[in-house]
C-alpha cells in the first residue's frame, strides 16, 4: 500500500469524478503518479457510480463518486431516492438502508470477496462520507 500526502489523497478522490473505463490507469500529479488500473466501472440503477482500481502491488481502491447536483443526469436517484431518505432515517433515529448504500455494500462485499489477500482503500465524497 502506497503512501500517500494529504494532497495526493484529496487528488485521488478527485478521480471519482473523472470518466474512466475498464482497464484504464488512474494518475495524479500531472500523471506522474500511478495509482492503479481501473478493473470495474461501477454504475447502476440505483445512482451509484465509482471504479474500482487495482494498485501496482495488488492492493485495491474502491472511488465513490458523490451526489450530482440538482439538475444534473441521475441527480434524482442520488437526491430523491438516497440522500433526502437518508437523511429522514438519520433524524427519525431509524437504521433502515438505501438502495444506493446497499449496493455499495454488495459491491464492497464483492470486492472483499475478488481480492481476498488485497488491502483495500475506500474513498467517498458526499453521501459516501458515511461509509
Amino acid at each position: 500500500m502506497s503512501e500517500y500526502t494529504d494532497n495526493q489523497r484529496m487528488q485521488i478522490a478527485q478521480q471519482e469524478y473523472v470518466k474512466y473505463s475498464e482497464n484504464q490507469e488512474v494518475r495524479i500529479d500531472n500523471k506522474k503518479i500511478l495509482i492503479g488500473t481501473v478493473r470495474k466501472v461501477l454504475k447502476d440503477a440505483t445512482g451509484l457510480d465509482g471504479y474500482v482500481v487495482e494498485e501496482p502491488d495488488g492492493n485495491v481502491t474502491v472511488l465513490f463518486q458523490g451526489s450530482k447536483g440538482p439538475g444534473k443526469e441521475g441527480s434524482a436517484a442520488d437526491w430523491l431516492d438516497n440522500d433526502l431518505p437518508m437523511a429522514h432515517n438519520i433524524i427519525s433515529n431509524k437504521s433502515e438502508v438505501t438502495p444506493q448504500l446497499q449496493s455499495a455494500s454488495r459491491t464492497l462485499n464483492q470486492v472483499l470477496k475478488d481480492y481476498p489477500n488485497a488491502q483495500i482503500t475506500v474513498y467517498g465524497h458526499s453521501f459516501y462520507a458515511i461509509l
